[in-house]
C-alpha cells in the first residue's frame, strides 16, 4: 500500500518541511508502507513555484496512492485540508498521525 503524506508546509523553513516530512516518512516504512512524500528532494520544486504549482504537483502525487496520512497540523493547512477532501472523495484510505497502527494495512 502506497501511503502520501499530507500536512502543513507554509510556515516552516525547507528544512523544517523536510525534517517533519523525514520522519513521518520514516515512520511509515517502519510499519511496512511505501511512502509518497510531497517533501522529498525527488520532488522538490524550484523556490519560484506558486502556491498552486505545487498543489497541483502534490495531488498528482495523491491520485498514485492507496492511501493518505495526515500529520498532526493538517487542520491548520489549506492544501492539507484539501489532499483530505481529494482523499475522501476518491475513497482513499486515510490515516491520522494520532491513530495509525500497524492493523491498518
Amino acid at each position: 500500500m502506497v501511503v502520501y503524506i499530507s500536512g502543513k508546509m507554509r510556515g516552516y523553513t525547507r528544512e523544517q518541511i523536510v525534517s517533519k516530512f523525514q520522519a513521518s516518512e520514516e515512520y511509515l516504512i517502519e510499519l511496512g508502507y511505501s511512502v509518497e512524500n510531497p517533501a522529498n528532494v525527488d520532488n522538490y520544486m524550484p523556490e519560484d513555484s506558486t502556491w498552486v504549482d505545487l498543489m497541483l504537483e502534490d495531488i498528482k502525487l495523491l491520485f498514485s496512492c492507496h492511501a493518505i496520512y495526515m500529520q498532526a497540523d493538517w487542520q491548520d493547512s489549506t492544501g492539507a485540508k484539501i489532499e483530505h477532501d481529494i482523499a475522501k472523495h476518491l475513497g482513499l484510505k486515510i490515516f491520522y498521525e494520532s491513530n495509525i497502527t500497524t492493523n491498518d494495512k
